[in-house]
């Protein structure tokens, strides 16, 4: 009888071993797990917590690149206003200059058909006219030759205007002759070399 009982307690802890490992086996994956999901939970915290504390600095970048954007069209904007103000004044500047010339040519024509029409008529304020179209031309010949007189001065500016021997022969009344002893003598008073072209001469000269 007692080996009996003894016999039915071994089986019944036989059979409570793999019951008992079951039950562990069970239980820890659940503990394991657990053990796991809490880091996991964790680190997703951390991880809010993370990004809600870069929120402001994301913002103020933002923000930085807003007020950079802002500030880089304005200088750019400022800079086509002033290119364009600039290029304005430019053209306005141009179409001045270009006015005063043509101005001043016509002016200069005008009274250049004043003083061609004076010394045609061998007028007295003719060499007045002349010298204030020419202010240059006579300082430039005293230049040359300070002992030049009045007279000589006259014919010089008729050369200067390019009259014709002929030309001034009937103006001032003398033969055509004399105006080639005139033309020689000049040429002498202002050490002109007799193989250059008169007239170009006083065409350069002031």
């Amino acid at each position: 009888m007692k080996i009996n009982i003894e016999k039915h307690l071994i089986v019944l802890w036989l059979v409570h071993i793999p019951f008992s490992c079951n039950s562990y086996l069970k239980a820890e994956p659940c503990q394991m797990t657990e053990g796991v999901l809490l880091p996991k939970n964790k680190v997703r915290n951390n991880n809010a917590v993370s990004l809600l504390a870069k929120e402001p600095e994301k913002t103020k970048d933002n923000n930085m690149l807003i007020y950079t954007g802002i500030f880089v069209a304005s200088v750019l904007g400022l800079g086509t206003f002033v290119y364009k103000r600039v290029s304005i004044s430019e053209s306005k500047r141009k179409i001045l200059e270009k006015e005063t010339r043509m101005l001043k040519i016509r002016m200069y024509d005008k009274s250049f058909e004043e003083v061609i029409e004076l010394a045609k008529k061998n007028d007295m304020v003719f060499f007045t006219k002349f010298t204030a179209l020419y202010p240059d031309f006579v300082p430039a010949l005293q230049k040359i030759n300070p002992d030049l007189k009045r007279s000589e001065l006259i014919f010089c500016a008729m050369l200067k205007l390019n009259f014709s021997s002929k030309e001034i022969a009937s103006i001032t009344g003398v033969l055509h002759t004399s105006v080639q002893k005139r033309k020689n003598k000049i040429r002498k008073r202002l050490h002109i070399p007799s193989q250059a072209d008169l007239y170009f001469f006083f065409d350069q000269l002031g």
